[in-house]
């Protein structure tokens, strides 16, 4: 279920710090590429978890990713969490195949995994925002009142969603992407860098919208658009 969460500055912060009594919850990255090295930044940023570890299926236990132990793949996610190595998983398994990302996230969820979320410091999630398990939300994005976001979406630098918006599961979203208010964007969508959805519309389920796109009228399920307006190249 999707929960609120307090809305946080709409400004630039260097850093949140965790109450001097309250013990930092600790994280593990499961994926060690671009994605979750960028959420790495972003919980340093914040200061209130302590990384102890990441989870990757390319790289042996034991080494080291820039000083932070591989713990192990993504399949000992339950166990350890269950031995209590760690309090919650960091997701940051990226778009490059939404099949892996899609199921590997519902496989870990169905074993009991808790998902952490990273929202940076300076972005703006308005106090009605409801936030899903995983959602990550990069510097400078904005959710203004009434967001609703199933779990797993990343949310891209500068990305905006407009009042009333809701976006399904799974989503990944381009740095600068924007949707309008009231608008439904389905699960397991991919939202290009730059693209707009305008209001009132529907993006039905594993669509693409390509860089730069301009959406003006429903998507239905499994599209490829783009251009300006927006157009329906084919089916996925």
């Amino acid at each position: 279920m999707a929960r609120p969460i307090p809305q946080t500055t709409a400004l630039p912060t260097p850093r949140v710090r965790a109450h001097h009594d309250a013990p930092m919850e600790r994280v593990v990255i499961l994926g060690a590429g671009d994605l979750g090295l960028s959420l790495r930044t972003y919980l340093a940023d914040r200061g209130d978890t302590r990384l102890v570890g990441y989870l990757d299926d390319s790289r042996p236990r034991g080494e080291g990713v820039e000083g932070v132990e591989v713990l192990g793949a993504a399949a000992d996610a339950p166990a350890l969490q269950r031995a209590g190595a760690f309090d919650r998983v960091v997701y940051a398994i990226g778009y490059r195949n939404f099949e892996i990302r899609i199921q590997l996230f519902e496989s870990l969820r169905r074993e009991g995994v808790r998902f952490h979320g990273v929202v940076h410091p300076s972005s703006y999630v308005h106090k009605t925002a409801k936030l899903g398990e995983g959602v990550h939300i990069f510097p400078a994005a904005v959710l203004d009142m009434a967001v609703e976001v199933e779990h797993n979406v990343v949310l891209n630098t500068g990305v905006i969603l407009a009042h009333h918006a809701h976006i399904g599961p799974h989503g990944y979203f381009g740095p600068g992407a924007k949707v309008s208010g009231f608008t439904r964007v389905g699960a397991g969508c991919f939202v290009g860098i730059g693209s707009t959805i305008i209001e009132k519309l529907t993006v039905g389920e594993r669509s693409l919208i390509a860089a730069g796109a301009v959406v003006t009228g429903d998507v239905p399920p499994r599209s490829l658009m783009a251009g300006v307006p927006a157009v329906r190249k084919k089916e996925l």
